[in-house]
């Protein structure tokens, strides 16, 4: 529904209402039904009842007062003509305050639905939050009251690639900015060629798997260039006896999935190196009831025991977004191994009691979460002899 029509409806209404009143009561009654046509209107157009649930004091305050200024207007008002223009206004800002709720998101859909696995969850993660979902089939014209400008516009659709850059560079002319969820919309050779130039042209990538907290920030922070997640996963291998340290992944994605133990860089406070080290420590030696004084961990990595393998830079690897993977090998010195083998124990984002050493061939045989087999296979080139 377009902007004037979301507008109409209460207007209509409570212009209903000024026209059947005949004495105060009924004036009281009506001015009363205009207040609470416009708040159902706000609520049923911008986000329903999860739209009240981010702010219930102020929405609560805001009804209140609306309200009393209702009665006060059906106490006050003479005649005919005055309910005919205050009824409506009355209804007009029950609708509006809701606008004044959440950040300034919309969703903009062109040329209809995408083909791409990120579509329907950023259409639900705007359902979620009362984000306005607009339809763009021809020209793009306006979008709900409750969006004002300069907005943040999360793009999505069937839209060719051409039509992709044409409505970006309309939206950022109307003092919108355009976020591209690059998973709902459809990709190509030459769709991806045009993300290239919009991006060189600073405007803004994200995923839908990033939606929920971009939405739900306290502060949003949206950079010209769209910046990618670092991890790093570590094979721990036992080269004698030629086995891997493996860990049933804990959450989401690939919840319950056998991995090599790893995860996310904490930015500014650490190497890649002594973040593959404290992965490993925490996920697979991890002691689940230390003692006062005692050490959280049965066994720790240090980060020059660990050698860089592998990077894996692909933008589909990670549902979660953008994650470039650095792969590591921690090969466990002969002198260590009965230590290592008696103190493994899951922690952190491993299942408890999942971390186990198994035949590197066997772990090859099988699909791990993510593309860690790419990172075991070429772990497995290194330790084969030499020729």
């Amino acid at each position: 529904m377009n902007r004037k029509m979301q507008l109409l409806i209460p207007i209509l209404l409570s212009l209903l209402f000024a026209c059947v009143i005949q004495d105060r009561s009924t004036a009281i009654f009506a001015a009363l039904l205009s207040a609470l046509t416009g708040i159902t209107a706000g609520c049923m157009y911008f986000g329903g009842f999860s739209a009240i649930m981010r702010k219930p004091f102020h929405m609560l305050f805001s009804s209140v007062l609306l309200f009393a200024v209702a009665l006060a207007i059906g106490m006050l008002v003479p005649g005919l003509l005055w309910a005919c223009v205050a009824f409506p206004l009355v209804g007009l800002f029950g609708v509006l305050q809701f606008g004044l709720l959440g950040k300034k998101f919309a969703v903009l859909v062109i040329d209809g639905p995408a083909a791409a696995p990120g579509f329907e969850s950023t259409l639900e993660a705007a359902k979620r939050n009362g984000i306005a979902v607009v339809q763009a089939r021809n020209k793009f014209r306006s979008f709900p009251v409750t969006v004002e400008d300069r907005a943040y516009v999360l793009v999505t659709g069937g839209a060719a690639p051409h039509r992709l850059m044409l409505v970006c560079a309309d939206l950022r002319s109307k003092g919108y900015s355009p976020i591209i969820v690059v998973d709902a919309i459809n990709r190509t050779a030459f769709m991806n060629s045009k993300l290239l130039e919009l991006n060189e042209a600073g405007y803004q990538m994200t995923v839908s798997g990033a939606l929920q907290s971009l939405l739900t920030a306290q502060q949003l922070k949206v950079y010209a260039y769209a910046k990618a997640d670092l991890t790093t996963s570590t094979a721990v291998v036992l080269p004698r006896s030629r086995k891997v340290l493996v860990i049933k992944r804990d959450g989401n994605p690939y919840k319950g999935m056998d991995s090599l133990p790893g995860g996310f860089l904490n930015a500014h406070l650490e190497t890649l190196a002594k973040c593959a080290a404290r992965e490993v420590t925490e996920e697979c030696f991890f002691r689940r009831h230390a003692m006062p004084g005692e050490s959280r961990f049965t066994y720790e990595v240090d980060e020059t025991d660990v050698i860089l393998v592998d990077v894996r830079s692909s933008p589909e690897r990670d549902r979660r977004g953008h994650v470039i993977d650095h792969g590591f090998v921690y090969i466990v010195p002969e002198d260590k191994e009965a230590e290592v083998l008696a103190n493994v124990s899951a922690g952190d984002d491993a299942k408890e009691g999942s971390a186990r050493f198994e035949d590197l061939d066997a772990v090859l045989a099988n699909p791990l979460a993510f593309d860690h087999s790419d990172l075991l296979s070429a772990v497995n080139q290194r330790l084969q002899p030499q020729a």
